[in-house]
């Protein structure tokens, strides 16, 4: 610490904080990082965390993060995901079709206090026995991405695309207490889904094949539940 009499404007912090099997919220709606290991370097301008390691969503990640030059802070993370750990840390039933694990990567920026967030993986290792367009080997790879970008403190975009089989855009408002769907869209197949003009979420799109029998079949077994009506 260096606060040069008369010139305080000009003064100069520096220092290091190690920590050990801490808990890390990044956000209410964020799963904690647990069990996380590593330090902090800071100084009056920047922050630095070189390597941080911990459990999320039950798996391995490591992290580094630093603030960049628009003053946000960018963390970029890896790890691995094995789906019955995150059905059991509270994950939809649906998850009961999924076994396996998979490598997952990340980037998360923290603007203004709100964090965005982008999680990308292929896939391989997690097997899917639900309905097809969404049945899969473990062996098979398939491109997941999943974005939150906040618009502001009330209003986010949520975004997802499974390979070229579904991408949706869901833009929402939280008033403190709950989260509401305002308008969103979803794209079948291939294409871009759109803009989001109209309130409700509107499905558009085709698909190679779509057996919906056997939606009807698995929204029965009460694993298909998600609060909406069939």
């Amino acid at each position: 610490l260096t606060l040069p009499l008369g010139q305080l404007a000009t003064s100069k912090v520096a220092g290091t904080f190690q920590f050990t099997g801490n808990h890390i919220v990044f956000d209410r709606d964020l799963p904690p990082l647990e069990q996380a290991n590593g330090r902090f370097e800071f100084t009056e301008s920047a922050v630095r965390a070189p390597n941080v390691t911990g459990v999320f969503l039950g798996g391995p990640v490591s992290m580094t993060a630093s603030t960049q030059r628009d003053s946000t802070l960018r963390a970029t993370l890896q790890g691995r995901v094995n789906a019955d750990n995150v059905r059991k840390a509270g994950g939809p039933a649906w998850m009961q079709n999924l076994r396996g694990a998979t490598d997952w990567r990340g980037v998360l920026t923290l603007r203004k206090k709100l964090p965005d967030l982008v999680i990308e993986s292929n896939l391989q290792g997690i097997a899917s026995t639900l309905p097809a367009p969404f049945s899969k080997t473990a062996a098979d790879t398939i491109p997941l991405r999943i974005e939150r970008r906040f618009v502001n403190a009330q209003q986010d975009r949520l975004l997802f695309a499974y390979g070229d089989i579904v991408r949706a855009e869901l833009a929402r408002r939280n008033d403190g207490k709950q989260t509401t769907v305002e308008r969103g869209a979803v794209r079948l197949g291939g294409g871009e889904v759109g803009e989001l003009d109209r309130p409700g979420v509107w499905v558009r799109g085709a698909l190679k094949r779509f057996d919906f029998d056997e939606w009807l079949a698995f929204r029965r077994t009460g694993e298909g539940d998600t609060g909406f009506a069939i």
